[in-house]
């Protein structure tokens, strides 16, 4: 769609077409709560970052760590992230938030 073809012109997304896929995503899969529920931090690797501060923090709400790492966070649960070849794994890392949505 739309907002793929800007993805791949200009290399990165928009906040608004980050919102929009995720909530599509949503909308596709019901969410469940069981599972883990808590897992301290987590690390991955992220291909750019300002994608990722625009994803994480400006989209989801995560906070940035005060650390001089490149770590975020949404209450107790931290993401360490770095900068390099994105990883690709099967299966999926689900977060519960209240809403996306003001």
């Amino acid at each position: 769609g739309e907002a793929r073809s800007t993805m791949a012109a200009e290399g990165t997304w928009t906040a608004a077409q980050l919102e929009g896929r995720v909530l599509a995503a949503a909308a596709a899969e019901p969410v469940e709560v069981g599972g883990i529920l808590w897992l301290e931090h987590v690390n991955m690797i992220v291909g750019d970052r300002k994608q990722a501060e625009i994803f994480y923090c400006d989209l989801i709400g995560f906070t940035p760590d005060a650390s001089s790492s490149f770590h975020v966070n949404l209450g107790r649960q931290q993401l360490h992230l770095s900068v390099g070849e994105p990883q690709v794994v099967s299966g999926s890392l689900g977060l519960a938030l209240p809403s996306l949505l003001p």
